[in-house]
């Protein structure tokens, strides 16, 4: 739920694919929305969009569009969303959804679309599909591997450290990675390993 890590002079910058404070709104919404007496609330990521549901529709009149627009509150557990607001969860009645917005469009990201679904209220989330690394036909190399270059596409200058917490391994198996792109001339290493930078040599 990342985007690429990016650099701004020596600071390394790695934001959430949704902004905080609008996801945590909509999950905000899922708590003081649901009808109690149904099942639980749900979320579920795809590579393409993410779920949100909770039990209970929305009130008559209420879609998507009218949630864009300024609109009252009617929160369906009243004891719940005192104590959001008291704890300083909720700031105005009403006006939480627009710092979704203003979240999602900072982003560059779609909208959500707000829908009576299921017996309850659902968020679909469309996410940035980041296109996959895709070499020459005529090299064979793991999803790994692909996830690598992807990186180092990214950031030239991402060092192995790095590339090992990103991806989870070990700074060996980066090392055996590494060697094993660079006699494939996929990648290449210009300079040391402080001052150093990457260089993919295939088409992504």
């Amino acid at each position: 739920m990342k985007t690429p890590i990016r650099y701004e002079g020596l600071h390394r910058i790695e934001d959430l694919e949704i902004p905080e404070p609008a996801m945590r709104e909509l999950i905000y919404n899922a708590i003081v929305h649901r009808d109690y007496k149904g099942t639980d609330i749900q979320m579920k990521v795809y590579d393409d969009h993410i779920w949100l549901w909770n039990e209970g529709e929305l009130p008559a009149g209420y879609s998507t569009e009218a949630l864009l627009k300024e609109h009252l509150s009617i929160p369906r557990n009243k004891l719940i969303a005192n104590v959001f607001y008291k704890a300083g969860f909720i700031e105005n009645w009403g006006r939480g959804f627009d710092k979704v917005i203003k979240g999602f469009r900072v982003a560059g990201i779609e909208l959500p679309v707000v829908e009576n679904e299921f017996g309850g209220t659902s968020v679909h989330i469309q996410r940035k599909v980041e296109a996959k690394t895709d070499v020459v036909n005529d090299v064979n190399i793991t999803e790994r591997q692909k996830q690598i270059i992807t990186l180092i596409s990214s950031n030239p200058q991402i060092t192995g450290a790095e590339l090992s917490k990103g991806l989870s391994v070990s700074r060996r198996t980066i090392t055996e990675e590494l060697s094993i792109l660079k006699e494939k001339n996929i990648l290449k290493r210009y300079g040391g390993n402080k001052n150093g930078y990457w260089e993919v040599l295939v088409n992504k």
